[in-house]
């Protein structure tokens, strides 16, 4: 699930700001023309960054043997297998720009967006004090 929340400035078109959010998407998955070396380096590294940051933070939270047990338990209720905790803990780690860049491709497409636009009926401007 990802979720994008804009508040646009007075006079900006709704239709301007997912036109431009829909860009930026497309050219993190690497379909669009003007993407960059530069811009592909920097999603590497934030990638790499946001990857190591998930693993870290998978770790952290399980800071007693109470936190273990409940994160096992719930591993092998759902999946079948205790060990698929640790799989996943590595997993986390081992996420590159390739495999984003991949997802962003196949799941973040106009046909599997919901838009919900909240437009004040009144501008602020125009709402007395």
């Amino acid at each position: 699930l990802l979720e994008v929340h804009v508040e646009a400035r007075h006079g900006v078109e709704p239709a301007q700001v997912e036109t431009i959010i829909a860009e930026e998407v497309a050219a993190f998955g690497g379909s669009h023309a003007a993407t960059r070396q530069a811009g592909r380096d920097a999603a590497r590294a934030a990638v790499s960054k946001a990857a190591a940051k998930a693993r870290r933070a998978a770790l952290l939270d399980r800071d007693s043997a109470a936190a273990w047990a409940d994160a096992i338990g719930a591993m092998t209720l759902v999946r079948g297998d205790p060990h698929d905790l640790e799989r996943h803990i590595e997993a986390l780690g081992a996420v590159d720009a390739t495999d984003v860049q991949r997802v962003v491709g196949r799941y973040l497409v106009p046909e599997g967006r919901t838009t919900v636009r909240l437009v004040p009926a009144t501008p602020a401007s125009e709402v007395a004090p």
